[in-house]
This record gives C-alpha cells, sequence and structure tokens, in this order.
C-alpha cells in the first residue's frame, strides 16, 4: 500500500467534523492523526 494512503477504522473516540466542499475530518485525539473524506468515505466510517 501507499504511504499516502491511510486506513480509518472506526473507534471510540474519533470526531468528526465538516470541511469546506463537503469533505470531512476525522480527528482521533488518542494517536493525534487527522484523516479528510469525503462524504462516501464518510458514509463508510459511519
Amino acid at each position: 500500500m501507499s504511504e499516502y494512503f491511510t486506513t480509518v477504522c472506526h473507534t471510540e473516540g474519533v470526531r468528526c467534523r465538516t470541511e469546506e466542499e463537503g469533505n470531512f475530518l476525522l480527528y482521533h485525539p488518542k494517536t493525534d492523526q487527522l484523516h479528510i473524506v469525503t462524504s462516501s468515505g464518510k458514509a463508510i466510517f459511519d
């Protein structure tokens, strides 16, 4: 897998915020990771 792609697993504590252009920001406070996903990615995550 390329280093530019990550996998997001549904985990307790992950916060979601709506961003510009219909994107969503997922933040995992334990690992301090941020992931920007499209509405399709958000639907899969949910």
